[in-house]
């Protein structure tokens, strides 16, 4: 444990980075990366908060991902991040647009469909994007995920048939420019704000592979790398889009109930409104695209991290008491 501040926090998270945020941080870590050991050692050690950043599932299963803050709610602790009514409700990516929709926050036209439903009229003009409706880190999207005429829709829904990707979303594809949002702290706090907007720059791409984050472009081995490169750069956006995206952030984070931190996906349609593709109430903290931000904010990554664990321990009364 480094005795680098007052407060013992549980990080249940194994990678590199963690460890060198821990020369950087003014707090005190425990690292727990054993799933089996999890609930016994909370227990046990009982922290002052437990910094969730198991955004993969527990026990690596993505429709697990809930069960961390849930095991936290059981065991009476502290804990960073989205409580688990919100990440139930984010990961339904159907709900999610409908619950976007009813709060008058843009979002793409699509269907749900299910293994055995037929695919008719549904009032979606293509292209498509065609994607698992429970899954995340672009789980289920591939390069030809993106279908342009009722041939090509048939064609990937028969040769993804028996792949354990279903229900499906059948999603208007909007072909702009995408951007990544950020929001850390609290609505109902003066702590609550936006980072600086970044969008995706797909240019390398060319026609090989269409300008979308699919699986291969996360996790292509590392053997054999992607052949494009993505980068990311500040957005350009009108001073009234970035008042607008915010304003809708500002607005999901609270519908939602996220809380400390939470990222935001919109993309620009063909007549060039910007919509919700994602939200993301337990992204990966240590991305690239958050890195980025703290940089652009004038910050670094070490104290965008600190200020999402003064947010979690302020939610619960304990900042003042533990300052370092």
């Amino acid at each position: 444990m480094k005795a680098c501040g007052p407060v013992n926090i549980e990080y249940f998270n194994g990678e590199d980075p963690v460890f060198a945020l821990a020369d950087k941080s003014r707090y005190a870590f425990d690292y727990l990366t054993s799933h089996a050991d999890l609930a016994r050692i909370l227990a046990e050690r009982r922290p002052h908060l437990v910094f969730n950043l198991c955004d993969q599932g527990y026990r690596n299963d993505p429709k697990m991902e809930l069960h961390i803050p849930a095991l936290c709610e059981v065991l009476a602790l502290p804990y960073s991040g989205a409580p688990p009514s919100c990440l139930a409700l984010a990961f339904d990516k159907i709900v999610a647009s409908a619950v976007a929709r009813s709060i008058g926050v843009g979002v793409p036209g699509e269907t749900f469909l299910e293994k055995d439903g037929t695919v008719g009229a549904r009032d979606l003009q293509f292209p498509l994007l065609v994607k698992p409706n429970f899954a995340d880190g672009s789980f289920g999207i591939f390069r030809d995920s993106v279908v342009r005429d009722a041939d090509e829709l048939a064609a990937y829904l028969a040769r993804i048939r028996d792949y354990g990707l279903w229900p499906l979303v059948l999603q208007e594809y909007l072909p702009g420019t995408e951007y990544c949002v950020v929001a850390i702290g609290n609505v109902d706090g003066s702590d609550f704000r936006v980072l600086p907007i970044l969008e995706k720059d797909y240019s390398a791409f060319g026609t090989d592979y269409p300008p979308i984050t699919g699986f291969e472009v996360k996790w292509w081995s590392q053997s054999e790398p992607f052949p494009y490169d993505l980068d990311l750069k500040p957005a350009v956006l009108s001073s009234d889009e970035r008042a607008s995206i915010e304003r809708d952030v500002s607005r999901l984070f609270r519908r939602f109930a996220c809380r400390d931190y939470a990222k935001f996906d919109f993309r620009r349609s063909a007549c060039g409104e910007i919509r919700l593709i994602d939200v993301n109430p337990n992204f990966d903290l240590f991305s690239d695209s958050l890195m980025m931000m703290a940089e652009l904010a004038g910050s670094t990554h070490a104290a965008v991290i600190d200020a999402i664990i003064e947010a979690a321990l302020r939610r619960y009364g304990k900042a003042e008491n533990h300052k370092g």
